[in-house]
């Protein structure tokens, strides 16, 4: 009797669950595990450990004498061992991010969000707590140079004396100076004396995921240099159209807050928000949509015009011109029209930086019309520069003598058709500030070591115009200096101290104050009337041949994170994809030009050419493949050195985002992907409860019912955790994006090692936390879910009863817990583990790690001194991040007082943008996590083996339009997986 299809599945093997799957599921181990791939095997590393063991007593085991430099006098009220958290802020992508930073004895660990700052709202995402790794990565700048020779910051200012003396000559006339976005409003204030000093000087502004197309949507309904500002909170209806607002938009964070607000069901009354998406690629946003629509690109600028006319038939909206079409979905777009028209000033409408100025500005009329707009869409300034287009013909003219490139890297991300390197070439001399060498640094004459931002002085102000305060939380580790000392000395030509630079800026305010919170309050909204400037004209959609379309990376976002191992070694939310950036292409394309995971193909058009493997992804477009930015880079340290393709060489400037006409052909090469998919599979097990908001008012225990079995019993006498505190923890799906902001926040408290591609490619990654993401319906047009899994800690866990040495056991406070010093490596326990979420050492991955860099005493100084460093040969995993709970328990036993609910909180839970995951004593019925649990959605995963999980789930809900078809499966209440 063939076994039908699973409803849930991960990967194309286990839908069909063909030959290959089920070899993997049968292995005991991970590929290669009974073996090391290194010449010691097990049998002979017991060996070697025994023998190490007997020699160990005769020389009384002595480590070897170093020499350490106490404190003399040590600083005020500080305790040895005891950390302490400094508010600051981060700026990526433009964006300011209020943090609060972890420090133990002065070297900064940790990175949570700011509660009280509107960015993070107490949340972080992965490029926030990743920042911690680049502070400490070994392969820094760690002194100024010029042409090869190393330099002193005075030779600079030297150099820099006579060279700005001709340039005040000529008022800046040959002077160019290339910037990304910066939110400081102190490098505002020296670029704007720069200016000043300099006015005939070229300044530009460039990031590589730029919002041009925003810019230029708002002129054509006559607003300019002013940027929305979406609160979904505010929202019942949210529509995105490209707009990846869950993803890796800067401001998802706080995004996810908003949003997962109005997702959140505790009761079968209560209300749900509803999202559309309408996308090329998939991507967060439409993973976690109610309704979801591919489209090829060149498809969504008529299908906007569409929603947009429906719109128009039932209030005032100005007239565009186009053909619509709703590439035959007519009935959603009248459904969805409907469904925005019954909320009023209760609705979002969203465009991403991909999409044309022409949908942009329909997308502001149609909030405008909505009564959005001043409701749950506001509008901020924003600052205008020139385009680096207009640098790009100075310096072809030959008109550009001086360069100046302040932390940005366009020798790597610019458009192909700039050839920037002919810039660069025809630029005379070219000073390039950096923290690392990179591509741009390569073609300088004077490199200047950036200080990282940890390190630095400086200040940011937030969209909302929120301002705020970035202290440094390490002295610089090298002779560097920040973006706004580095500024200071070229516009002023005197060095100054980042602090007393930023204090200029803010004379007169409550600086200790400011300082202590991290921010000042304020608020920049302006108010907008949008009408359009002429006629705006949608054009029918024309293409020929292959749509490409490029997105910002979820690992390395453009490229600036390419030297991140733990970003490296984090699975692509979507294709569970690490250490490399294929081309994703449909299930129907695969097939229709038999193409295969990993096979080589060339894209080419007009000169440009790139040579990449693809991967099958469902629910892409079939005449889309999509492009990861952001890889191979070509200088860059060893961590991202050659990882992945650098898709940037077939990026046009006119067509940032998306370009049709592309040609493809195949080669017979198949190369391997380091892929997770079908990492921790547990077999055809019901792990995910789904249904629809309808389906659970109908039936609130359908989770519980999704297994049926009668009243389980052990064999033996169970041990009652009834007393004291007992910790356990809620995870709710329904407001889970998959962002893997847990899994890093994880890494980063916990101390776990990457180990590189080829181990993840055999099994061995090392994360605690594992994002399972499973498809549900069609392989054409599914919709995804995602469920984190960790150590669940059962109170009769199968771990326990096999392991020989009671190295793994419970505590009275029903952790399970790892004693690593008992550990022996037999992995029975690993075997026995229904949730397959153990990890075992393969390697020393601190001494003899695979990644060169892990094994620097720098990279060493980002661990957690409150966790045990483990080594080669023990089985580590999910600990309920004990070190906190016994800290909490520390403060409490001083004050003489019972631990309070919520004071406790999981690294991963208190990273969460979403609040999905809630911690805390399961005894006391007043806590949060109680509550959470006695609802009727609530289901322990894999409660049917009497395993009796401390972690339980809150199911999925999708709160589907009742008026459109459903052809996903969403509806399955259950089923095997």
């Amino acid at each position: 009797m063939k076994k039908e299809k699973p409803t849930f599945w991960r990967s194309f093997n286990h839908l069909e669950n063909n030959q290959e799957y089920q070899n993997f599921l049968t292995q005991e181990f991970p590929q290669g595990a009974e073996q090391l791939s290194d010449p010691v095997t097990r049998r002979n590393f017991m060996k070697i450990m025994s023998a190490s063991a007997a020699l160990a007593g005769l020389t009384a085991c002595r480590m070897p004498k170093e020499t350490i430099v106490p404190f003399v006098h040590a600083p005020e009220k500080m305790i040895p061992g005891t950390p302490k958290y400094y508010a600051t802020v981060l700026s990526i992508g433009g964006l300011a991010k209020g943090v609060l930073v972890e420090n133990h004895d002065g070297r900064p660990t940790m990175i949570q969000g700011n509660d009280k700052h509107p960015s993070s709202l107490g949340a972080v995402n992965e490029f926030d707590q990743a920042s911690i790794l680049s502070l400490y990565d070994p392969e820094r700048l760690k002194i100024s140079s010029h042409n090869g020779a190393p330099q002193t910051w005075s030779q600079f200012e030297t150099y820099w004396r006579e060279k700005s003396a001709t340039f005040v000559k000529t008022k800046g006339e040959g002077l160019a100076v290339i910037t990304n976005s910066n939110p400081s409003i102190t490098f505002a204030r020296l670029q704007k004396d720069f200016v000043s000093k300099f006015p005939k000087a070229t300044w530009v502004s460039y990031d590589a995921l730029d919002t041009s197309n925003i810019q230029e949507g708002l002129k054509l309904i006559q607003s300019k240099n002013i940027t929305p500002f979406y609160q979904f909170d505010k929202a019942q209806v949210v529509v995105s159209f490209g707009h990846d607002f869950l993803g890796t938009d800067s401001d998802s964070t706080r995004h996810q807050k908003g949003f997962s607000k109005r997702r959140r069901v505790r009761d079968k009354e209560d209300a749900m928000n509803r999202l559309y998406a309408v996308e090329s690629s998939f991507t967060l946003t439409g993973s976690n949509a109610d309704h979801r629509i591919k489209l090829n690109p060149s498809e969504m600028d008529s299908f906007v015009l569409a929603v947009y006319q429906e719109v128009a038939k039932h209030v005032s909206l100005p007239k565009v011109g186009g053909t619509p079409n709703a590439h035959g979905h007519d009935s959603w777009v009248k459904a969805l029209a409907k469904d925005l028209l019954a909320h009023h000033k209760n609705s979002v409408i969203s465009a991403g930086k991909a999409s044309s100025p022409q949908v942009h500005a329909l997308v502001h009329l149609l909030n405008q019309a909505l009564g959005n707009v001043g409701q749950s869409v506001f509008y901020t300034p924003t600052s205008n520069t020139d385009n680096l287009s207009s640098l790009v013909e100075k310096a072809k003219n030959n008109q550009i003598k001086t360069l100046i490139v302040l932390g940005a890297n366009p020798a790597y991300d610019t458009a192909f058709d700039l050839s920037f390197a002919d810039v660069m070439s025809k630029s005379g001399e070219v000073i390039v500030a950096a923290i690392a060498e990179n591509e741009t640094t390569q073609k300088a004459n004077w490199i200047l070591a950036q200080s990282h931002a940890l390190e630095s002085w400086s200040d940011a102000l937030f969209q909302d115009g929120t301002q705020s305060i970035a202290q440094p939380m390490i002295r610089p580790l090298f002779d560097t200096q920040s973006d706004i000392e580095i500024l200071n000395l070229l516009t002023n030509l005197s060095p100054k101290q980042g602090y007393e630079i930023v204090r200029d800026t803010w004379k007169g305010q409550n600086w200790n104050q400011i300082l202590h919170d991290g921010l000042k309050n304020g608020s920049s909204f302006v108010s907008v009337a949008f009408s359009p400037k002429g006629s705006i004209q949608i054009e029918e959609s024309k293409h020929a041949g292959l749509e490409i379309e490029f997105i910002p990376s979820a690992s390395t976002l453009d490229g600036q994170f390419a030297n991140n191992g733990w970003l490296q070694e984090m699975p692509h939310p979507i294709t569970k994809i690490s250490w490399d950036n294929p081309a994703w292409i449909s299930p129907s394309f695969a097939k229709k030009n038999n193409l295969k995971n990993g096979q080589m193909i060339t894209l080419s058009k007009e000169g440009r050419s790139l040579t990449l493997p693809v991967w099958i992804v469902p629910g892409q477009p079939n005449n889309t493949i999509t492009l990861e930015l952001g890889f191979g880079r070509s200088v860059c340290g060893s961590i991202g050195k050659d990882v992945g393709f650098n898709t940037y060489q077939l990026r046009s400037h006119k067509h940032p985002y998306a370009e049709s006409g592309f040609e493809m052909k195949a080669s017979s090469e198949v190369v391997t992907l380091a892929n997770t998919q079908d990492h921790g599979s547990m077999e055809d097990r019901p792990l995910v409860r789904m249904a629809t908001l309808e389906a659970f008012r109908k039936n609130p225990a359908f989770a519980k019912e999704a297994v049926e079995h009668p009243p389980l019993k052990s064999l033996w006498k169970e041990h009652p955790y009834t007393e004291g505190y007992q910790w356990g923890m809620s995870i709710d799906l329904n407001t889970c994006t998959g962002c893997n902001s847990c899994l890093i926040a994880c890494q980063t408290e916990n101390n776990i090692p990457i180990v590189g591609k080829e181990q993840v490619n055999k099994g061995r990654e090392m994360h605690w936390i594992r994002m399972d993401r499973y498809f549900s319906g069609s392989e054409e047009d599914p919709m995804i879910v995602f469920q984190p899994v960790a150590c669940v800690h059962c109170e009769n866990a199968p771990c326990e009863q096999v392991c020989p040495v009671n190295a793994t056991v419970h505590d009275e406070e029903g952790l399970n817990t790892m004693i690593y010093n008992r550990c022996i490596g037999t992995r029975y326990c690993s075997n026995n583990c229904p949730y397959k979420v153990r990890r075992f050492n393969f390697f020393n991955y601190i001494k003899e790690s695979p990644i060169p860099t892990s094994k620097s005493k720098l990279v060493q100084m980002s661990n957690n001194p409150d966790v045990t460093i483990r080594f080669r040969g023990v089985m580590e995993k999910c600990t309920y991040c004990t070190q906190r709970i016994e800290e909490v328990r520390s403060h409490a036993k001083l004050e003489n007082r019972a631990i309070k609910d919520g004071e406790i909180k999981t690294a991963c839970q208190s990273a969460c943008p979403s609040d999905c995951i809630v911690f805390g004593n399961i005894n006391d019925p007043e806590s949060e996590v109680s509550k959470l649990k006695k609802l009727e959605q609530d289901y322990a995963m894999l409660a049917e083996i009497n395993i009796k999980p401390r972690t339980t789930y809150l199911a999925k809900l999708r709160n589907p339009n009742p008026e459109i078809e459903d052809h996903s499966s969403s509806s399955n209440h259950h089923g095997s997986h």
